[in-house]
């Protein structure tokens, strides 16, 4: 169990942390041994469970303790945690797959690796499926100061546009005879171009957002996802490895 406290010297880490962690796991009658390690800044508490739980009751002790030490955060100095509880240390990795299509595109991929995914998950001895390499779809503005500060929109102007599309909101309903019919609002931001006909109110009127944009082509929509694995807990589970270049 890993608990950062940043600042704290390696003996504030023991007595305001480490000793609070360990006495969350001490109330388990399931555990065999409790120790830890004070490092400045952070808390490594580590709990060995008594050998007479099979791998089908260690989930049910692993979550217990997870309650404690959930519980125990409250009693933790202000910027110490929050506690993370890693009982995936011992998986173990033994196969690999990479998956690639030539003429594909990454979301493309992505959306196939998903889908693996599940279905992997669903084979009986696999305990985990991991993907690697999968990175954040990400939307790239490159926005002119001079045509911002021609059209009188602020820089936050944009960030609060951006920000507030495609949120989530409950729009209410409307009475039809004796039914009600929920409200869907429209103008939801599907790609790039939906984007550009975003307004910004200004001192000058409405602008729609690509007039501050200095180069639209500096705009991009991409799933740059390049491998995929899985890890399983046993040698006949499953395992991830990266792969590079142009595959999975």
């Amino acid at each position: 169990m890993f608990t950062p406290y940043p600042g704290a010297t390696s003996y504030e880490v023991e007595e305001e942390v480490s000793d609070v962690i360990e006495r969350a796991a001490q109330q388990m009658g399931q555990v065999d041994r409790v120790t830890s390690r004070s490092e400045p800044g952070l808390s490594i508490v580590t709990v060995t469970i008594r050998n007479t739980y099979d791998k089908d009751e260690l989930p049910q002790v692993w979550d217990e303790l997870r309650r404690k030490v959930q519980d125990a955060q409250s009693q933790l100095p202000p910027k110490a945690g929050p506690s993370l509880v890693n009982d995936d240390y011992g998986a173990v990795h033994g196969i690999y797959f990479a998956l690639y299509g030539d003429g594909h595109t990454f979301a493309e991929l992505k959306d196939t690796a998903d889908f693996l995914q599940r279905e992997l998950l669903l084979v009986d001895g696999v305990a985990k499926v991991a993907l690697f390499g999968v990175q954040d779809e990400v939307v790239y503005v490159e926005m002119s100061k001079e045509r911002m500060a021609s059209l009188g929109v602020a820089q936050s102007q944009i960030y609060d546009a951006l920000s507030d599309k495609n949120l989530v909101a409950d729009a209410g309903s409307v009475r039809s005879g004796g039914e009600y019919v929920h409200v869907r609002p429209t103008g939801v931001i599907r790609s790039v171009e939906d984007m550009k006909h975003l307004l910004i109110g200004s001192a000058g009127g409405a602008w729609c957002i690509w007039a501050t944009w200095r180069r639209f082509a500096g705009a991009t929509w991409t799933r740059r996802s390049r491998c995929c694995g899985t890890t399983g807990r046993r040698p006949s589970g499953l395992a991830s490895r990266r792969f590079r270049g142009g595959t999975w």
